[in-house]
């Protein structure tokens, strides 16, 4: 028999799905009172909410009539029609949070409208009105939740500790004062208080409140516009990369939102940057217009639905590039101001440098092959300097002191010492001379004397056949050759011949784990790194020339992001006078 289930079922149901935790309860509250135009919002949680949730506001406040309301279910002051819906602009709008969470606690409002001699006192407990009365109270609204499920003891079972949930809470309010820093919040467990912030002018500002001006310090300004779209934010250098994603903050119209499209894109805004199996820090806002976000997904509204998603990641992807690869992506240490006093170096050591200013494209053509120097379209003669890419460290004044382990280049310069990986600094030099060759379309390619036949599996045959195309555009000739058997006909001449068929089975092995890299642009940085990695390149363990070593500085500090290699790992470190001066207790 199908029948109509009573009020007060229904009213619980309906609060499972919008009342998960004491978080979500803070969440719907404290959202309510942003849409009040609050400019001071405080937090009392007790017992990791359980026992008491109290979050008063100086917002524009309610009417009695406008009280009374806003506790029965689906009225709202949001939307008036259908199409409303789609033109979303405020947290609230669907007349659920407050009777939602009124039916499964003891709930008590009190608000007055400004400019209004009096205000309203509402108690609802189990979802039932149980007292009204006028009530002298200042302008906003005081929303006081007690025993929360203490009707649905089930429901009350499935929580995690006190601390846990107290945690989620702290979590939910950090989310919203990101998004508000022009509010106050202030947030209090067990009379005890947890997070108090100011007012502050902008997100970097409210930021360094929350975490620590060291953090706040190692974070990038982004900023862009498309029609309809605007991005902005702050994101972590490559050295503050977490092997978790929870550093991953995402909001869409200051909503914050869970959304695996956008961590993607992030992390290919960092592809090449950060290691595998490290995620990037970001705190990403889009301002999307209303009419191409749907927020109407879930009852939580922690997901939405973009319009035009794909040319929104691709937005996102140049952005967050175009500001990174512009700044200095050294992990950050002290760096006190200065210049290296060339005067006082002897006269070998200016002759030296001389000799490899002027002899450094022959010498970086003989050891690294004349189609890198070629192909970074630059003269190496005019000795490293990485001023070029707007970063604060000018590389033009190291002075190359030797080689460390066999595996290191050691330079000298005014605030320290800098580190080279010998290895990562001549991937990163193999990586960007591949991939202009195939942005210029001019790739040299060589015939093989004898064709080199690859047996495949069927998997790894579906994969060659997707990748056929690209590959013949970066310099790779491949044909059938009976079943999963392929010839390899010609191959670019960066590729080793007697390595070309572990370097397609490793590039047919990345696709298969890395199956949305459905951008010609991204498949073909995927290629350049594999190449970079699988190529002649410098070692860690081989010994180089002093002139081997500085034509290689000069290659690498003409790439477009020479602090990393392909892969993400660094290429360069600076340790700074400063730090030695601590060690030995000179200060």
């Amino acid at each position: 028999m199908i029948r109509i289930l009573p009020e007060e079922v229904a009213n619980k149901i309906a609060a499972g799905e919008v009342v998960e935790r004491p978080a979500s309860v803070v969440k719907e509250l404290v959202e309510n009172s942003l849409d009040a135009g609050a400019s001071e919002i405080e937090i009392l949680i007790k017992h990791g909410g359980l026992s008491l949730i109290r979050v008063s506001d100086n917002g524009s406040g309610m009417a009695p009539e406008d009280a009374r309301l806003s506790v029965v279910r689906y009225a709202t002051s949001k939307i008036k029609s259908v199409e409303d819906i789609f033109k979303i602009n405020t947290f609230g709008f669907r007349g659920e949070a407050l009777p939602s969470i009124a039916a499964v606690s003891r709930f008590r409002l009190i608000t007055r409208a400004k400019g209004k001699p009096a205000g309203i006192e509402i108690e609802i407990e189990g979802g039932k009105i149980i007292a009204e009365k006028q009530a002298g109270t200042r302008e906003g609204t005081v929303i006081e939740i007690k025993d929360l499920f203490f009707n649905t003891p089930a429901r009350r079972k499935f929580l995690k500790t006190e601390r846990t949930e107290m945690s989620n809470i702290a979590e939910a309010i950090t989310m919203m004062a990101m998004a508000h820093p022009s509010v106050r919040f202030i947030l209090s467990n067990d009379d005890e208080t947890v997070l108090d912030v100011a007012k502050t002018k902008n997100l970097r500002e409210r930021v360094r409140e929350l975490y620590d001006g060291e953090y706040e310090s190692r974070l990038i300004d982004i900023s862009g516009d498309l029609p309809g779209v605007r991005i902005s934010g702050l994101v972590g250098k490559p050295e503050l990369a977490q092997s978790h994603r929870r550093d991953q903050i995402f909001f869409v119209n200051n909503r914050p939102i869970k959304s695996p499209a956008l961590g993607f894109a992030l992390a290919q805004a960092f592809r090449g940057l950060v290691m595998d199996g490290r995620h990037p820090v970001g705190i990403v806002f889009l301002d999307v217009n209303p009419d191409l976000v749907d927020v109407n997904v879930h009852p939580t509204k922690r997901e939405v639905r973009l319009s035009s998603e794909r040319a929104i990641q691709s937005f996102m992807i140049e952005t967050i590039r175009r500001h990174v690869l512009g700044k200095d992506l050294f992990p950050e240490m002290p760096v006190k101001p200065g210049t290296v006093d060339r005067d006082s170096w002897s006269a070998k050591e200016q002759q030296q440098e001389r000799f490899c200013a002027e002899d450094g494209r022959k010498i970086a053509q003989n050891l690294f092959g004349a189609e890198i120097a070629n192909n970074l379209g630059v003269d190496v003669a005019d000795g490293p300097r990485f001023t070029d890419h707007g970063s604060q460290f000018d590389i033009g004044s190291v002075r190359l002191l030797g080689q460390m382990h066999a595996s290191f280049l050691v330079g000298e310069y005014a605030e320290g010492l800098v580190i080279i990986d010998q290895h990562a600094a001549h991937e990163r030099v193999q990586f960007e001379a591949v991939l202009n060759s195939f942005e210029k379309e001019h790739v040299e390619s060589q015939g093989l004397l004898m064709p080199v036949v690859m047996k495949l599996t069927a998997q790894e045959e579906i994969l060659l056949k997707d990748s056929l195309e690209l590959l013949k555009q970066v310099g790779f000739v491949i044909e059938s050759f009976g079943p999963k058997t392929y010839a390899i006909q010609s191959v670019p001449l960066f590729v080793d011949q007697a390595d070309v068929e572990s370097f397609l089975k490793s590039y047919l092995e990345r696709r298969e784990h890395l199956p949305d890299l459905s951008v010609s642009g991204e498949r073909q940085e995927e290629i350049a790194a594999l190449i970079a990695c699988k190529s002649r390149s410098v070692k860690a363990k081989d010994r180089m020339t002093h002139e081997a070593m500085n034509a290689l500085v000069q290659l690498l500090q003409k790439t477009k992001s020479p602090f990393s290699c392909p892969h993400g790992r660094p290429t360069i470190l600076k340790i700074t006078l400063s730090d030695f001066e601590k060690h030995f207790k000179r200060k």
